[in-house]
């Protein structure tokens, strides 16, 4: 009798978990493969990123991975809400790319952003949100080298592919 009573609440938790795990992933456009961890907050990424520096942060599928530039490999995507956080973060970025300018860089920001599906009908107005902006401190990727160039840098810690940290 006890577990005719339990099972009507394990069928809701389980049915929450699934969703919430559905919510948290809707801006892609091709499901994510099982092995990839989903994070909610840069703290986490850069958890990971620190874990695995030669990793970086890619703009793609709709949301943000941190993905092996060479071999292709994908170890965590951003939850919705972090891929909101991160947009802003390039967003900024090519807009302080574009103020210094650099006009190559900014574009390749722009371009790599629309190519993943980002609006940018206002990119001004999204930068200037009172947003901390980041330091455009460098970050290379040489194969096996420790990363350290965005860690740590208050609100922009990954290093991108943009080869800045965001």
């Amino acid at each position: 009798m006890m577990t005719i009573t339990y099972l009507p609440i394990f069928l809701f938790a389980s049915l929450y978990a699934a969703a919430s795990i559905h919510d948290t992933t809707q801006r892609y456009k091709q499901p994510l493969l099982a092995n990839v961890q989903v994070v909610d907050t840069k703290d986490q990424l850069g958890e990971i990123q620190d874990a695995r520096p030669s990793f970086l942060l890619t703009p793609e599928n709709g949301g943000y991975y941190l993905k092996h530039p060479e071999s292709g490999e994908v170890i965590a995507a951003s939850s919705d809400i972090l891929s909101i956080q991160l947009d802003e973060s390039c967003i900024s970025l090519y807009q302080n790319l574009k103020e210094e300018g650099n006009g190559d860089e900014a574009s390749n920001v722009l371009q790599g952003l629309q190519k993943n599906g980002i609006d940018l009908s206002k990119p001004e107005e999204s930068a200037n949100k009172k947003k901390p902006k980041c330091k455009l401190r460098h970050c290379k990727f040489p194969p096996g080298s420790q990363n350290k160039g965005c860690m740590r840098d208050g609100y922009c810690r990954q290093c991108s592919v943009y080869d800045r940290c965001v």
